[in-house]
């Protein structure tokens, strides 16, 4: 699925490269002389590159009429990411919007699916497109589906190790995760959204039946901080960038929200593949060393880069194994975060009984749990 972003980057670098078509010729045409090139390699190379000059003269050609033609501006459509998958705090009054003292009703919007919390660790799914609901979720992991929503949804739930994973287009959406806090005599459920943004916390006490809702001021720094340490380390363990581990991350979702067939901003037409294509077959002729010779503005330093950005697209693009284990590497670092936060709470002791307190005020404000 990233085979176009992977030409794409070839393209820019070797456009420019092979401006001179003359040039290489020449070039060509020495390389026969001295015994480089067999007659046949050489007249398949030199018709390669001619028509690799037809076509960068009839895409000129097509740019200069295309720049006299009066064309209205259309405004792109925004195909981000962003656009598809929204986390948002939902406020039930005005005045909530300026407290932290309530837990906070929170909703995750992902391509045509809404996910909220409409209490104390119950979620609720729903598709926005025909707002039927498919499947609630429960504070101990039970879940009810609706409208064959286990048709739609894939929700594995794990209750002997108190774990719930919910997965859209095979893409965590929902990471469900319960440890239990023998001083508290209750069960703490951390919920992140994709695997690794804090959503609903929630505790379940030993000695009630209702669910108490915590504030996820105290957590959401926490799992941040550990994220961003993570991806470091994943860095370095699999030699890739941050930036390379933030775009699986962003692949990551992107999946979630179109499935495999992911829409990118930048494909190439027909023209430009042919071009490759035959810059490919050229290459494949007359051999990688002839050929790193044949083009004038081809020097070693721009190559080793063409090379090392090529390499480390690929790399990213199929070892799926490395981008399970930088999902898992970050999604355990969110988790274990989200527990040591909850741990240093209930050390502090007044910090645990805040945010018991909070957690049965909003559920008495909701008109009971």
């Amino acid at each position: 699925m990233f085979i176009i972003r992977i030409i794409f980057v070839l393209f820019l670098f070797l456009s420019p490269l092979f401006a001179s078509i003359t040039e290489d010729l020449l070039k060509l045409s020495d390389m026969y002389k001295q015994g480089l090139l067999s007659k046949e390699e050489f007249d398949k190379a030199k018709s390669i590159l001619l028509e690799i000059e037809k076509i960068e003269t009839d895409q000129v050609g097509d740019t200069q009429k295309k720049k006299k033609k009066v064309t209205k501006k259309v405004k792109k459509k925004d195909k981000s990411v962003k656009n598809n998958i929204k986390i948002e705090r939902i406020f039930t009054t005005e005045g909530s919007k300026f407290t932290n003292k309530n837990f906070e009703k929170m909703k995750l919007t992902v391509g045509d699916f809404l996910i909220y919390t409409h209490r104390p660790g119950a979620i609720k799914v729903k598709k926005i497109s025909n707002n039927k609901q498919y499947a609630v979720i429960g504070d101990k992991l039970n879940v009810k589906y609706y409208n064959r929503g286990q048709d739609f949804l894939d929700i594995v739930v794990d209750k002997e190790n108190k774990e719930l994973n919910f997965k859209v287009n095979n893409s965590k959406i929902l990471v469900w995760k319960g440890q239990y806090v023998e001083k508290a005599e209750a069960t703490f459920y951390q919920i992140l959204a994709m695997g690794r943004l804090p959503f609903h916390f929630y505790v379940m006490l030993d000695k009630a039946n209702n669910a108490l809702g915590l504030n996820m001021e105290k957590f959401n720094r926490r799992i941040e901080l550990a994220v961003n340490e993570i991806k470091k380390d994943l860095a370095v363990q699999y030699n890739i960038s941050t930036n390379q581990i933030d775009q699986i991350i962003e692949q990551n979702d992107m999946m979630a929200v179109y499935g495999e067939t992911i829409p990118l901003d930048v494909i190439l037409d027909t023209t430009d593949q042919k071009k490759l294509a035959l810059y490919e077959d050229l290459k494949t002729s007359i051999g990688d060393e002839n050929f790193q010779n044949l083009s004038t503005k081809m020097n070693t330093d721009l190559n080793d880069q063409l090379n090392n950005t090529v390499n480390s697209e690929i790399q990213v693009a199929i070892d799926e194994s490395i981008r399970d284990a930088i999902n898992s590497g970050i999604e355990s670092a969110a988790l274990e975060a989200g527990i040591a936060a909850l741990i240093d709470a209930l050390m502090a002791g007044a910090s645990w009984a805040d945010a018991l307190a909070a957690g049965e005020e909003a559920c008495a404000s909701s008109g009971g749990c």
